[in-house]
């Protein structure tokens, strides 16, 4: 493969782990710049630096770098929702002062897991699924989740003698060995209790087909895949009361107190007694969510700058003090 040469006009556009090699960074963007083409870095979300005892040490100083190396010199930002380029916005003026002319846009990602035919569900996720009434949570093993608040709120449901199932579908993460521990140690594993550490998309479309309800308890989110693939899959579903989980959900999702094992006790008691319904959740397949971050590309439409966000902050600062 040739090298590849920008002209005037062209669009680099970094949307990998661009944090796991910074050095490579900074001289490509310069030649690029230099060749009249633009420079778009695209944001994930910002945990290591917002919540830096979730993670180890390497990687939070490899991501400050990569934001203050890569990203802070591009001259522009994509998240992947609104609610993750406000945060970056918010965050870039507030840590660093930076890029006070940075353009910052998002799109919203897809999933095609109803469109994908092949496979069939294995035995046991069908036999989990006949066990009788169950709630799904999906999504890695990991602190921001929040699985121990859903745990708890099960617990809360199995002490007074409510018959329900919880399935949880999630690889093992980072830094929630205990709580895995929890989950293989405890007295209802295997009766009302399930963790599939490997389930397959088949197995994962058939659980959101036959749950209750799908059940997101995380503190932060980037965007919330599982969300749009519960909603693809007709899963009604309830979440923790965060602004990713409304910006995907709006008014069809029902919303529990964020870390209050009581409240979600009470959301899944009246998913219990509700009848089951599909929510009305607008979601986009992987070919539309590229055609979107494509269309916001070449038209330059994008929907936020930071300089609007530090007069935000300015204001804010100025009412706390007035």
């Amino acid at each position: 493969m040739g090298k590849i040469e920008a002209r005037p006009g062209d669009i680099l556009l970094l949307l990998d782990a661009g944090w796991n090699n910074v050095d490579n960074y900074p001289q490509a963007i310069s030649a690029f710049r230099e060749k009249g083409g633009a420079v778009v870095a695209g944001v994930y979300d910002l945990f290591p630096v917002l919540y830096p005892t979730l993670y180890g040490p390497e990687l939070v100083i490899a991501f400050e770098t990569w934001l203050s190396e890569v990203v802070s010199r591009s001259d522009a930002v994509v998240a992947i929702s609104r609610s993750s380029a406000k945060r970056y916005a918010e965050y870039a003026m507030m840590r660093y002062k930076w890029c006070s002319s940075q353009k910052i846009g998002w799109w919203r990602l897809g999933a095609n897991l109803l469109a994908e035919t092949s496979g069939e569900p294995t035995a046991a996720a069908i036999e989990i699924a006949a066990q009788g009434p169950f709630f799904l949570c999906v999504g890695t093993i990991e602190a921001r989740k929040g699985y121990p608040v859903a745990l708890e709120a099960f617990e809360r449901l199995w002490a007074e003698n409510i018959d329900v199932n919880l399935v949880i579908v999630g690889r093992p993460g980072w830094n929630a060995q205990a709580f895995e521990q929890r989950l293989r140690q405890h007295e209802e594993k295997g009766r009302r209790l399930f963790w599939l550490d490997d389930a397959s998309d088949a197995d994962l479309r058939h659980l959101y087909r036959e749950t209750r309800a799908a059940v997101f308890t995380a503190f932060a989110e980037g965007f919330g895949l599982p969300l749009v693939e519960a909603a693809q899959c007709g899963a009604p579903i309830i979440a923790s009361d965060i602004p990713q989980f409304h910006e995907l959900g709006g008014s069809d999702v029902r919303y529990f107190n964020l870390l209050d094992s009581a409240s979600l006790a009470d959301a899944l008691m009246q998913a219990l007694s509700d009848e089951k319904r599909p929510p009305c959740v607008a979601t986009l397949t992987w070919r539309e969510s590229t055609i979107e971050l494509i269309g916001l590309l070449r038209s330059g439409a994008y929907q936020m700058e930071v300089s609007a966000i530090s007069r935000d902050i300015a204001t804010a600062g100025l009412a706390t003090t007035t």
